[in-house]
């Protein structure tokens, strides 16, 4: 253990263990219908997303990740058939991208579905709680991410939702 973390609790890091599990299991069981996690991500994201969030760039601000990845994984679910060029975002070069038909019938099959019929099983106060404890946790990771990319914390007011809506 360094001295970085000896203040942490033995709850917290159980905790820590039991997401990383979690994930991991979301991770793996991503790998359906000759798709990788990323392009299942992006498809969802699409499916959801506002149509003014509909577009590489926005997918990746939402996913806090670099635009050049992001714009391989569209071109790839364009190339596949799920995504297709939907028009111009207002000015300039931002397209808007839409979910096809054979996207949407691929959707039906998503592998997180797994993950939503585990989370139905929740009750009300759980899935709050639940949400709340995520929702604060990711904010903290997304913060952290920042402040090591450009040293000063903040982020991008026009980043969408947290949830596609």
């Amino acid at each position: 253990m360094t001295s970085g973390t000896s203040h942490w609790s033995k709850t917290d890091a159980a905790l820590a263990g039991l997401l990383d599990q979690v994930t991991r299991n979301i991770h793996s069981s991503n790998h359906a219908a000759d798709l990788y996690p990323a392009q299942w991500s992006a498809l969802r994201y699409f499916a959801k997303a506002a149509p003014q969030h509909r577009s590489a760039i926005a997918l990746a601000r939402y996913q806090g990740i670099e635009p050049g990845p992001t714009a391989r994984t569209v071109r790839t679910l364009v190339d596949k058939g799920f995504l297709e060029n939907g028009g111009s975002l207002g000015r300039g070069r931002i397209r808007r991208v839409d979910v096809t038909e054979k996207g949407h019938q691929l959707l039906l099959a998503d592998p997180i579905n797994v993950m939503v019929e585990a989370l139905a099983s929740l009750d009300g106060e759980q899935k709050r709680a639940l949400a709340e404890a995520l929702e604060r946790i990711l904010g903290r990771l997304q913060s952290k991410k920042l402040q090591n990319q450009d040293g000063d914390g903040r982020g991008d007011a026009d980043m969408p939702p947290s949830h596609p809506r």
